[in-house]
């Protein structure tokens, strides 16, 4: 089971478990880093085409993290990007949410320990936005990530309706847009269930697209689709919608 489902196994279901004799693994998978560690076990434990698809794709992951730390090692603490992480659309990402982990190993500066009035703020893993001022007070963030859960194997026309549905999204009455208004040109979202090296990358690009072209983030993704993982095998870049920007956006409204 995932880390993030531990809630749900209460003392009951435990003892079940125990006395049916069924052990149980837990994992952590939502950060990016520890999801190569659980991919590496899960590998072993399943053995044969398993184990080395688990080793492909783990080594993939740590060539992308050393690749993305060697071209902003010069790059000073100060210079970095600075990012918000979202997730459902209208949720902010508190400082220990693994989003934001995730996304200090893609090179940025979590915006939390920059504003300790945000810090203070958002101390959970996730925290709902009560209204479009929400965000208001921290327009100086260099890029705000919105991590979305989108389909694949889509047609292009079912591309198009998926970047209007997102980036237009209804929250009980209000659109996305009006959430925020103030940063349409350093929003971003990206397909929360890629690997998580792919995802690794597009943030990469999202702070700093003048090292990581789009073109560079595709390529990675195009990596673990040539891996033949489940269940990206089959898939193209036509096919996936890995990530939306104002661009994306303006491109298929036109």
């Amino acid at each position: 089971m995932d880390y993030s489902g531990i809630a749900q196994i209460t003392e009951k279901r435990m003892g079940d478990l125990n006395d049916a004799g069924i052990p149980m693994i837990c994992y952590e998978s939502a950060d990016a880093t520890a999801e190569i560690t659980t991919v590496l076990t899960l590998g072993f434990l399943f053995g044969g085409e398993c184990e080395t698809m688990g080793v492909k794709y783990a080594q993939t992951a740590w060539n992308l993290i050393k690749e993305i730390n060697d071209k902003l090692k010069d790059v000073k603490d100060e210079d970095k990007t600075s990012y918000i992480c979202c997730t459902m659309y209208i949720y902010i990402c508190g400082a220990s949410s693994s989003f934001n982990t995730s996304a200090t190993t893609a090179g940025g500066v979590a915006y939390a320990s920059l504003n300790s009035d945000f810090n203070s703020t958002y101390t959970k893993n996730s925290t709902k936005m009560t209204s479009v001022e929400a965000l208001s007070k921290f327009t100086d963030v260099d890029v705000i990530i919105n991590n979305r859960s989108m389909d694949w194997g889509l047609t292009a026309e079912k591309i198009k309706d998926l970047v209007i549905d997102t980036w237009d999204h209804d929250n009980s009455g209000k659109s996305s847009t009006e959430y925020f208004a103030k940063f349409l040109d350093k929003l971003v979202y990206i397909d929360n269930l890629l690997p998580g090296a792919v995802k690794l990358a597009y943030m990469a690009h999202a702070m700093y697209e003048d090292t990581f072209s789009r073109e560079w983030a595709d390529g990675v993704l195009q990596d673990y689709i040539d891996m033949g993982t489940l269940p990206l095998k089959g898939q193209t870049l036509d096919t996936v919608l890995a990530y939306i920007d104002l661009s994306t956006y303006n491109a298929v409204k036109a």
